[in-house]
């Protein structure tokens, strides 16, 4: 039997996931009533930018029974896991493969806590946005980094989409925080590609350096040059993601729990 994959939350990133990956498996997107009434009217979701289209999907507003031996991405944003974890605990088990992908700290366990079996952490550097319910535009097809025991990279390949997989995650789940968290923001105010923040000393070396001091205190990764310079290289585009209000809270929820933890006045 053909194996089923089902992205739950489909939002832009999700969206784009799930008809990308229908190449190589059948998918079944997960998301909001319009997004869902949008692609049923238009007979597909709308991709502009890279890889641009449109794409028969099917898609459902409630989690479905799970076939076993089902794969299914998780990408909702981190503020609305804890929900979306516990609507979905009833309905895995064991055979099924659980991959985590969105930014934030703490969902490896969170997600295990509450799923009571194993879950896959990948980190993503597809760059997507929502148009409006049924279109969606990506800017970029990033990276996708899993641990070497995921075993999903021949699933990306097939789909034609860039994967590495990776003895420590958890140096990617600092990357990305650098980039939402430091250049985002930096490469939005100053209008400029984020690889360029590589040549400024000032501001970006500076904060990029003290992140990686709350990093390497909270057990994350060392080499400052990894994880500032590597950062602002993975995205070429200008930023878009310091205006999405959904990402500024995500990034903000992060930012206050290590400002606690070290000491720090949140906004210094």
């Amino acid at each position: 039997m053909t194996r089923q994959l089902f992205v739950y939350g489909a939002g832009s990133l999700g969206s784009v996931l799930g008809v990308l990956l229908s190449r190589a498996l059948p998918v079944t997107l997960i998301g909001r009533l319009s997004h869902l009434e949008a692609i049923r009217d238009q007979k597909g979701l709308r991709v502009l930018g890279k890889r641009s289209g449109l794409y028969p999907i099917d898609i459902t507003t409630e989690i479905p029974d799970l076939p076993d031996g089902s794969i299914v991405i998780v990408t909702v944003k981190a503020f609305h896991l804890q929900k979306a974890l516990e609507a979905l605990a009833p309905r895995v088990n064991s055979s099924h493969l659980i991959v985590l992908i969105q930014n934030g700290l703490g969902i490896h366990s969170l997600a295990e806590e509450t799923l009571q079996i194993p879950v896959v952490r990948g980190v993503t550097f597809i760059a997507a946005a929502m148009e409006a319910p049924g279109r969606v535009s990506v800017n970029a097809i990033g990276k996708t980094y899993f641990s070497t025991t995921a075993r999903l990279q021949s699933l990306w390949e097939r789909a034609a989409l860039p994967c590495v997989e990776v003895e420590d995650i958890e140096k990617y789940v600092w990357r990305k925080l650098a980039i939402n968290a430091v250049i985002n923001p930096l490469s939005a105010l100053l209008k400029v590609r984020n690889g360029e923040l590589v040549c400024l000393q000032d501001p970006s070396r500076g904060l990029v350096r003290e992140l990686v001091l709350v990093a390497q205190a909270e057990g994350g990764p060392e080499g400052g040059r990894d994880t500032g310079e590597d950062s602002c290289e993975h995205a070429t585009d200008i930023s878009q993601s310091f205006f999405d209000a959904a990402g500024r809270q995500s990034r903000e929820a992060d930012r206050d729990r290590l400002d606690q933890r070290h000491n720090r006045t949140a906004g210094s």
